[in-house]
């Protein structure tokens, strides 16, 4: 667990226990629920003996066979972590917040394989293959629309629509995602591909 403290920043702790509460898998919303002990010791990188003593007693681990609910057992562990070591204590509160994190981690992962997750290059391969379609197809605009004019305004005509249609495109390629749709700045790296 040291391991994850190093890691994580407050700002990666805050921001992935708000992944945490909003992630959904579709089977329950807002909750990920695996059917064996052994998923759950994989989910949590245990051992699957662990997992099966943590079932012993009274207070044991929440849920049964074919119905672990992620987030309860996170709940369930934090709890008892806390017990153990007295609520106190910013250290608790670290270990608390990297086990969020390892859970976030974890469930980005599942939704990275199931396919509910797409990757940023992903995206923009099929955003870029969309934009280059939609560039031919207004490209075509004016040789598509000037014989729909009288003959002796057609070819002025058609060359205003090419001057517009460059225009367009000209302002449409200059648009950056990161600085015109989420109001942060493009990477200063020289990545022209945004």
């Amino acid at each position: 667990m040291a391991d994850w403290l190093k890691q994580a920043s407050q700002a990666d702790l805050v921001q992935l226990q708000s992944l945490i509460d909003a992630s959904a898998v579709p089977s329950v919303p807002g909750r990920v629920i695996l059917r064996t002990l052994g998923e759950v010791a994989e989910w949590f990188g245990l051992e699957l003996q662990t997992v099966k003593q943590w079932r012993v007693g009274p207070n044991g681990c929440p849920g049964e066979e074919g119905a672990y609910d992620v987030q309860a057992i996170a709940r369930w562990r934090l709890a008892r972590n806390a017990g153990s070591r007295g609520d106190s204590g910013v250290r608790s509160e670290l270990e608390q917040q990297a086990l969020r994190l390892q859970i976030a981690r974890a469930e980005l992962k599942l939704q990275a394989e199931s396919g509910e997750l797409v990757t940023r290059a992903a995206a923009k391969s099929a955003i870029r293959g969309m934009f280059a379609n939609l560039k031919s197809q207004i490209e075509q605009l004016p040789d598509a629309l000037a014989p729909l004019v009288p003959s002796e305004v057609r070819t002025d005509f058609r060359r205003d629509c090419v001057d517009r249609v460059r225009i367009f495109l000209a302002q449409l390629a200059n648009f950056r995602f990161e600085r015109d749709v989420s109001g942060n700045q493009p990477p200063e790296n020289g990545d022209s591909d945004a």
